[in-house]
């Protein structure tokens, strides 16, 4: 079971739905349908098992991929009703809303549109050297930006979209929601870097520069993942004070940045592949809770 919820990927499903959460609860918003958090499940499972279920190139000992083989049936299956059920969900959130559409904004509508297509190039064959960013696979430096900011904009961006189409009151963006985009942004794309460091060696063999194959990991966590991790968390600070959020709310979203700085430390020793799905990439989870809960505790208080 345990090998199923993360390489199947059903933990990223759960990790998008709580993230949105977050969002709806951090910035405030008004009631977002269930179909959205029904959506974000099914298909960011679906996207992720996608890069995975026809490679079944075992030259590379990975557990994930020898366990994708063994369990092609099952994940096809899988596959099939995610994508069916996105589709279902996608289908009823434009059914109920479609009159409303006209309360999105043209920025609104360009960052969407972005989104999808960045979404979509990381399934194309690779490109030419003039369309190397809709590939974030072959991107290189930015690839781990771009994943971020495609997270940023599935579980932030798209439910702040739903609610000004929902509630037909558009609000303009604070400085506070920027800096909660701009911090989640930085935070994810700093898991991101530190989940390459995983596929290291297979980078460098197939001359896709990523952030650690260029700098080599050492440089990669001082001077690249370090600095980030602290930017953010220090922009969260400065708006925490600016806004005047409590003692509670700052400590619990402070959590996961000294998580961030502790694992990041620990991958000087080589780790396991679940190690990296669970823990790492369980980062964005910690991150969703621990802004729910200073919601939480502060209204409680």
């Amino acid at each position: 079971m345990l090998k199923t919820f993360f390489y199947g990927n059903h933990f990223y499903g759960l990790c998008a739905v709580l993230l949105s959460i977050e969002t709806n609860v951090q910035l405030q918003l008004h009631h977002i349908s269930a179909f959205w958090y029904l959506f974000a499940y099914s298909a960011t499972t679906a996207y992720y098992t996608q890069a995975y279920l026809f490679e079944t190139d075992l030259s590379v000992r990975n557990p994930r991929m020898q366990w994708y083989t063994e369990n092609k049936k099952l994940l096809r299956f899988q596959q099939f009703l995610f994508v069916l059920v996105a589709f279902y969900a996608a289908t009823a959130l434009l059914w109920h809303y479609h009159t409303q559409l006209s309360q999105l904004t043209l920025p609104f509508w360009l960052l969407l549109i972005g989104i999808c297509l960045l979404s979509l190039g990381y399934y194309l064959p690779s490109p030419t050297t003039k369309w190397i960013l809709l590939h974030p696979r072959s991107s290189g430096w930015p690839k781990p930006f771009i994943i971020g900011f495609v997270w940023v904009g599935m579980c932030q961006i798209a439910p702040i979209a739903l609610h000004y189409v929902a509630n037909q009151t558009p609000r303009p963006l604070t400085s506070f929601d920027w800096q909660f985009l701009l911090t989640s942004w930085l935070f994810i794309s700093v898991l991101c870097i530190l989940f390459d460091i995983k596929d290291y060696a297979s980078d460098a063999n197939k001359a896709i520069k990523t952030v650690v194959v260029r700098v080599g990991l050492r440089k990669t966590l001082f001077t690249i993942v370090l600095p980030l991790t602290l930017l953010s968390w220090g922009l969260f600070i400065l708006y925490a004070i600016l806004w005047q959020l409590s003692l509670m709310r700052i400590v619990c979203n402070s959590l996961p940045f000294v998580l961030l700085l502790v694992i990041a430390y620990s991958l000087h020793k080589r780790k396991s592949i679940l190690y990296y799905l669970a823990i790492i990439d369980g980062l964005l989870l910690v991150k969703a809770l621990c802004g729910i809960a200073g919601i939480i505790l502060t209204t409680i208080k």
